[in-house]
């Protein structure tokens, strides 16, 4: 099985049982992983921190309930896996804007939270694929010479693609680069350090060997290296680049 159905499986799970207790550790058990590494997965590639996941998920669907049904608020707070009237309408009206009670006395529009669908938010199968496949944005850089050495970077450590170099408005050099068929934007920002960091997203490879030449590059002067040996993917690594790039990668396995 591979990554993006393991976590869709761990997603599902979740799904199967929000009025459950959900523990880290049973939901990464879904996942085939430890509660560390599904953690820290899960956030990168869908963007949010598991716990918020799964709050947002209640608080989505308690306020769908308050609205479509007379089902009392306590017990839809309960249902939901809030132990007292008052931190659930904390959270609700946090949440949506609005209290529980005003929500159902008016009819009132509640925020919604869909459940994640990690095939509709990530690319894909190819030898080399950028999950989510969608076009990024990076500021990683100071200047016009920093900018160029930024792409040069890229180019040999994903075979990146220049395709266009232009200065907008008389301001400095922007490059829009290719990467398998994802444009990546790189801007500069004058007050740029590497602490400022962005999600490179997750990518899986085929080919080991390009992996290697993939996770050997961007390690040089990287921010911090992490090598993992999982079951299912032999070869994993999540890297922070030197630009404050945070990168998953790891070879494909289907078996």
């Amino acid at each position: 099985m591979d990554m993006v159905n393991c976590i869709q499986r761990a997603i599902d799970f979740i799904e199967d049982n929000i009025n459950h207790e959900l523990k880290p550790e049973t939901i990464a058990s879904q996942a085939l992983m430890s509660a560390f590494h599904f953690q820290r997965l899960f956030s990168i590639v869908c963007n949010i921190p598991l716990g918020e996941y799964i709050r947002n998920r209640r608080l989505s669907l308690a306020g769908n309930d308050i609205v479509t049904t007379d089902e009392k608020i306590i017990d839809i707070a309960l249902k939901y896996g809030y132990e007292s009237p008052e931190s659930f309408s904390r959270a609700f009206s946090k949440f949506h804007g609005v209290s529980p009670m005003m929500a159902r006395n008016q009819k009132r529009h509640i925020n919604l939270f869909a459940k994640i669908s990690v095939k509709s938010i990530l690319g894909g199968n190819s030898n080399m694929v950028n999950y989510p496949r969608y076009s990024l944005g990076f500021n990683v850089a100071r200047n016009d010479k920093e900018i160029l050495e930024v792409f040069d970077f890229y180019q040999k450590a994903f075979g990146a693609k220049k395709l266009a170099e232009f200065v907008p408005y008389n301001t400095h050099i922007h490059i829009i680069m290719e990467i398998n068929g994802i444009q990546v934007l790189l801007n500069q920002d004058k007050d740029w350090t590497n602490e400022k960091r962005h999600s490179g997203g997750l990518w899986s490879y085929d080919n080991d060997d390009d992996l290697r030449r993939t996770i050997d590059v961007l390690s040089q002067d990287a921010i911090n290296v992490e090598t993992h040996s999982w079951e299912h993917w032999p070869i994993n690594a999540i890297i922070i680049d030197k630009y404050g790039v945070e990168w998953l990668l790891h070879n494909n396995r289907t078996e």
